[in-house]
């Protein structure tokens, strides 16, 4: 028979772990409506997390105040389980979170490999060199292409750190050719947290088709202000036979 103490310990604890967990479950619940991908997948594993931890460990440990037995397994599974979700979880998306805003260590070195400024480049295969030296060299790339990122990386054989897909179909990491605010939000946004970047932008030409040509020209004058500033380089790769067309001549 457990005595007097043990139970209300036992009520006292388990009814805490219940409340926590019933909460944070509401809680991580209304996160995973809320939030896009990846953040969704690790709001899900933070409610299942404090189902097992909270609602299912507390419940065992109500339980055992009132029913005989051995609760301590079920006490213990369910622990275990919801700590190391909540761990591993939290392993993965601290991962996530360096791939997307770098190391405070690295951002505080004053690289000098890579220029400064912005520059036009005319060949493909020129560009595939410099960007496959630079990548090693800068505090990371964004790369602004017209081609979704599995073809793009698979003709470039590199993985840009960040990629935005010129696209009008509402895809993840896709950002609409019109929304040019968009695009200069977050390379600024990029280059102000990794320093010595790199920003490639690839089919102005699609640009210019939801744009007039002197939005795209302002919006390339001030996102390479930025790059001077931030101290990155931006590499704007522009076909030879792009200068003959009807938008340039015209």
């Amino acid at each position: 028979m457990m005595c007097i103490e043990s139970v209300t310990l036992s009520l006292i604890f388990g009814s805490v772990l219940l409340i926590i967990g019933i909460y944070g479950t509401v809680i991580a619940w209304r996160f995973y409506i809320l939030l896009d991908s990846p953040a969704d997948k690790f709001a899900l594993q933070v409610m299942v997390a404090f189902i097992l931890f909270g609602v299912l460990g507390g419940g065992a440990v109500v339980g055992s105040a009132f029913f005989e037995g051995t609760w301590w397994p079920f006490i213990a599974l369910f622990t275990m389980s919801g700590f190391l979700i909540l761990a591993f979880s939290s392993l993965h998306y601290l991962r996530l979170l360096y791939e997307e805003f770098g190391s405070k260590i690295n951002s505080r070195e004053e690289r000098k490999h890579i220029p400064v400024g912005g520059f036009i480049i005319e060949s493909l295969e020129g560009i595939k060199t410099l960007l496959k030296y630079l990548s090693s060299k800068s505090g990371g790339l964004f790369v602004i292409s017209r081609r979704p990122r599995d073809e793009w990386e698979e003709e470039f054989g590199i993985k840009p750190t960040k990629y935005l897909w010129l696209s009008r179909v509402e895809e993840k990491h896709s950002v609409s050719p019109s929304n040019l605010h968009v695009i200069l939000e977050e390379a600024v946004r990029f280059m102000r947290i990794r320093k010595n970047s790199v920003i490639y932008i690839e089919g102005i030409e699609y640009l210019v088709l939801y744009n007039d040509f002197k939005s795209v020209a302002k919006f390339l004058f001030t996102l390479k202000d930025y790059a001077t500033v931030e101290k990155s380089v931006l590499l704007i790769f522009i076909p030879p036979a792009y200068w003959k067309s009807p938008t340039i001549t015209s």
